[in-house]
């Protein structure tokens, strides 16, 4: 290699080892993988990390949330080669994220419901856990293989959404608000796969306007939707004086008598 050429492997690496996957001749990606570990559907844990709650609008119904989503999931079908301890270096390249199935969840409560999207700003890494099988003598290329089955492979993504918030007003200011992130598998995907919550990080200021985070929280409802719940409560200074105090102040003042000179 010349040294004005640039290196194709992330790692550095020569390009027999850029390689991180093997999907086979017969490999499918619209079809989702078989459950794994007798499960009755293929399983999608979910985590998230809230950056920033950037609005809250309640006359708008808006609830506008930055925040990262990272989905791990199994695929049999697949075979990897020559996994890292840091997975990070076990990174697919934009050909083979476009290469294998991917679990495609919807925001429910959106004006448009977008969907997860896999572009350049989506990662997809392979997390080194099972062990592995060495190539054949007769093989050219000395690699490690790894079964799909026993190694997971996490996309994670940033998004910047405004979600539909119903505000409960008629206690103010003591009211409390429940605003919701809803994901649910598009389509007829949760027939064959299942979300499974693990950890929900809130990393952002906690007041935010006349607000604070109070707690949150990730479940998986009935119906197989993520429900990702922030609770916010009023500060309670905030109204006190700017809604009570401040005219009360005017209004002590104009109800004084005027004072006369002598």
């Amino acid at each position: 290699r010349s040294l004005q050429q640039p290196a194709d492997c992330f790692d550095l690496s020569d390009e027999f080892q850029c390689r991180k996957i093997s999907p086979g001749t017969s490999y499918q990606r619209y079809i989702a993988p078989p459950p794994v570990n007798s499960t009755d559907k293929i399983v999608i844990d979910v985590s998230a990390d809230i950056i920033s709650i950037l609005d809250i609008n309640e006359i708008s119904s808006i609830f506008q949330v930055q925040f990262f989503l990272h989905l791990t999931w199994r695929d049999s079908r697949l075979k990897f080669y020559n996994l890292k301890e840091d997975s990070g270096l076990n990174a697919l390249s934009p050909t083979e994220k476009q290469q294998i199935w991917i679990p495609v969840l919807t925001f429910e409560n959106t004006e448009d419901k977008p969907i997860t999207e896999v572009d350049e700003k989506t990662s997809i890494t392979v997390r080194k856990l099972g062990s592995f099988s060495l190539s054949k003598v007769e093989d050219v290329e000395n690699q490690q293989f790894f079964q799909g089955r026993d190694n997971s492979m996490t996309m994670t993504r940033f998004y910047n959404i405004r979600f539909i918030c119903n505000y409960e007003m008629q206690w103010y200011p003591f009211d409390i608000q429940r605003c919701q992130l809803k994901l649910a598998m598009l389509g007829k995907s949760s027939d064959f796969s299942r979300l499974e919550t693990r950890v929900l990080q809130f990393l952002g200021r906690e007041e935010i306007n006349n607000y604070v985070v109070r707690t949150f929280r990730m479940k998986v409802s009935d119906k197989g939707e993520l429900n990702i719940e922030v609770v916010l409560g009023r500060r309670l200074l905030t109204v006190v004086l700017t809604t009570i105090l401040s005219p009360q102040s005017s209004l002590t003042s104009s109800a004084m008598p005027p004072t006369t000179s002598r």
